[in-house]
């Protein structure tokens, strides 16, 4: 069953000489049997023991198994699948993880060989080695920290035992118990060493001598004597030749449950909790910052933009050239581009593309006719806009006149028959929104007598300075947007709403005017058009294919268009996050990263540290270094899923308080932001936890197990 041949070990030191533990160590052990070996502190027996049973390497030498399987052509995994399949171990010090029960202890071995454990199975095994209370109960749900030494070391020969292995190595098992626990123990040991191999490491020569069927005794790493009792040496070559199959020599893998590795990761969240917190904190900080720069760098102010005028029920945009030549000079509209916007016109919106012409009209001008108390006031938002703008619109197809000018009659008019397009230049037709402004503040005449208007009839035929008005026609946009700037109102708005809203729309609708075109054939030519207005087609994927195809290169030249609309000025606001702030904080998000990944790393080889003994444990048992990253991945996962989903609200609760502050979507958390935000988060928890892992899981069981 088990021998070893020429086994070499030396311990290396930086402080003092090599020691040699072992020398050309060759044991034939045999199929079963109590065994000792024994020797004075230093002989080398501990050393033999931690190498048989895998634990520790040899520096030569080799040990094999089922007769023919040699741990020459061991990987350190086949090391731990050994341990797991064909070896129990027992522990002076019983290595039992306090914090678990009794039958968790046992229930360990069992898991790692991914077998489904019963408690009844359990129970029959604690009943079997007098683990019960004065009740007569068993001892499965008492945590390993309240048991006696004796129950503790029958505890660790019950997990030993309870998977079944060939093998059992015990190292000074009665070493910390009185002379009668020891008895039981070793009286223990030898009913089943009848059907397994045990062998025992110890100086107890008395007890040796009483229970062994072979003492094997060590000096200086060198075997002196190796005294086989007649009854064992009949036993032991009795069962020399026996043959192994092929399964017999099949090493099973460790499958520790995700359960336990849950369980275990979850309770090393007890430890060093104001670190936990601190790390924590940093580490949801930082995510909050990458959060929101990812968020702000994946905005785009044409989709944002439209969005919000959906958004806002408006409709209505101005589609700008902002081509220029090589001397700086803007360039109008291409053939190309005049098509596209006439063929989006006719496929997809009832009114008419309109070529603009503008002209600057004072405001204070205005203001004579709407009443300066209603529009130049010091707390209104029309104040110190300097020139207002307005805009001449006429019908992009010259060729079809106003057959199919689809403009529509503002509904409120009474007499709609009143309602006509310019038929001299010095008239003009004006929107339903500026037709809005005088229902609401009425209309001032040069004697500065105010008349109430009550339908855009009452305007017909009423002056602004040189023009006439001869028709209000429909915007189809949201009236109602624009009223709660009215004095009354004003004071219970955002005062840098107000401004940015009628600063940027000099270019949007609320300024727009009607005029015949042909009164601005001789002025702007089809050629010469670098402003177009159009109504939004209710789809935005349409609209973004539109501007796309209104975006291209021709040779060296780059022809493109932008949007006005009300909301314009607000992309400013989205460029400056994107252009300033989000370097600013990407270089924030980076310190705070290296700090709190540092932080998250030394918080877990904290955590690995308190827990090395039962890492040390687990791996003596047989897990695999896989096992003990799950445990420790699943601890880091949990802080991740804490970290990522309050990283999560804090970037959406900043993007919505962001966006209510300018009253429109600049920054919308996407799945493609989420998605970021948790690789992120989950990436840095593989990472913290990888790197301590490895550099623990690297050391051999013994190793970890005492502590060095």
């Amino acid at each position: 069953m088990l021998r070893c041949t020429n086994l070499r070990k030396t311990y290396q030191s930086k402080k003092c000489a090599a020691v040699k533990a072992l020398h050309n160590v060759s044991i034939d052990f045999g199929n079963n049997g109590l065994i000792f070996i024994l020797g004075k502190s230093g002989s080398g027996k501990s050393t033999l023991l931690n190498l048989l049973g895998g634990i520790d390497m040899p520096d030569d030498g080799e040990i094999i198994i089922q007769g023919n399987k040699s741990s020459k052509f061991f990987s350190p995994s086949d090391f731990d699948s050994y341990r797991n399949t064909h070896v129990g171990f027992i522990f002076q010090e019983y290595n039992l993880i306090p914090t678990y029960t009794v039958g968790d202890n046992i229930k360990l071995a069992l898991e790692l060989q991914g077998k489904q454990v019963e408690k009844k199975q359990i129970e029959t095994i604690l009943q079997q080695f007098e683990l019960i209370n004065e009740h007569g109960e068993t001892l499965y749900n008492k945590l390993a920290s309240e048991l006696s030494g004796g129950q503790k070391q029958r505890v660790a020969i019950a997990r030993a035992l309870v998977k079944n292995p060939e093998i059992i190595l015990a190292d000074e098992p009665t070493g910390a118990l009185d002379s009668e626990t020891g008895t039981a123990i070793y009286d223990i040991l030898k009913v089943l060493s009848k059907d397994k191999l045990i062998i025992v490491v110890t100086h107890d020569y008395d007890n040796a001598k009483k229970y062994a069927d072979r003492m094997i005794e060590l000096k200086d790493g060198v075997i002196i004597n190796d005294s086989l009792q007649s009854s064992a040496s009949a036993k032991v070559n009795e069962n020399a030749e026996k043959k192994y199959t092929e399964n017999d020599c099949k090493l099973v893998k460790s499958k520790l449950p995700f359960k336990r590795s849950f369980y275990m990761g979850a309770s090393g969240l007890k430890n060093k909790k104001s670190r936990l917190i601190i790390s924590m904190l940093l580490s949801i900080i930082t995510f909050i910052i990458f959060g929101f720069s990812i968020t702000a760098s994946a905005t785009n102010e044409f989709t944002v933009e439209i969005k919000t005028l959906y958004a806002n029920n408006y409709r209505m945009v101005t589609v700008n050239s902002s081509s220029f030549d090589e001397q700086n000079n803007r360039i109008p509209f291409t053939t190309f581009q005049m098509q596209e916007l006439t063929k989006y016109n006719n496929a997809v919106i009832p009114t008419s593309v309109f070529v603009s012409w503008r002209y600057q009209l004072d405001l204070q001008y205005l203001a004579n006719y709407v009443g300066e108390d209603n529009l130049v006031s010091r707390n209104n938002p029309y104040l110190g806009l300097g020139l207002y703008r307005f805009e001449h619109l006429a019908e992009i197809d010259f060729d079809t006149g106003t057959t199919d000018l689809n403009l529509k009659i503002d509904d409120r008019f009474v007499d709609k028959g009143l309602c006509r397009l310019p038929q001299a230049f010095n008239e003009i037709a004006i929107t339903d929104i500026r037709a809005d402004m005088f229902i609401r503040f009425g209309y001032k005449s040069e004697d500065g007598t105010v008349i109430a208007i009550s339908t855009p009839d009452d305007l017909i035929g009423k002056t602004i300075g040189e023009f006439t008005i001869s028709g209000i026609y429909s915007t189809e946009q949201d009236k109602a947007a624009f009223q709660e700037f009215d004095i009354d109102n004003y004071n219970t708005h955002n005062d840098l709403y107000s401004q940015n809203l009628f600063n940027g729309a000099r270019d949007s609708i609320i300024s727009y005017g009607f005029v015949r075109k042909g009164f601005l054939n001789n002025k702007v030519g089809l050629e010469e058009v670098d402003r177009v207005l159009i109504k939004l087609s209710g789809d935005i994927n349409k609209d973004k294919a539109l501007f796309n195809k209104l975006n291209y290169k021709e040779d060296t030249q780059v022809y493109s268009v932008y949007l006005t609309s009300a909301f314009s000025a607000f992309m400013t606001s989205a460029s400056f996050f994107k252009d300033y702030l989000m370097l600013a904080a990407i270089i924030v998000a980076v310190i705070f990263f290296i700090f709190s990944a540092l932080l998250a790393m030394n918080f877990l080889s904290v955590s690995i540290d308190f827990k090395k003994n039962d890492i040390g444990i687990l791996r003596a048992l047989g897990a695999r270094r896989k096992d003990i990253l799950a445990i420790f991945l699943t601890q880091s996962l949990i802080i991740s899923c804490i970290e990522f989903i309050v990283s999560l609200i804090a970037v959406t609760v900043l993007c919505v308080i962001l966006n209510s502050i300018y009253f429109i979507s600049i920054f919308n958390i996407g799945i493609l932001q989420v998605a970021l935000l948790f690789l992120l988060c989950f990436g840095v928890a593989v990472l913290a936890t990888v790197l301590p892992i490895i550099k623990i899981t690297n050391k051999k069981p013994i190793e970890i197990i005492n502590n060095k």
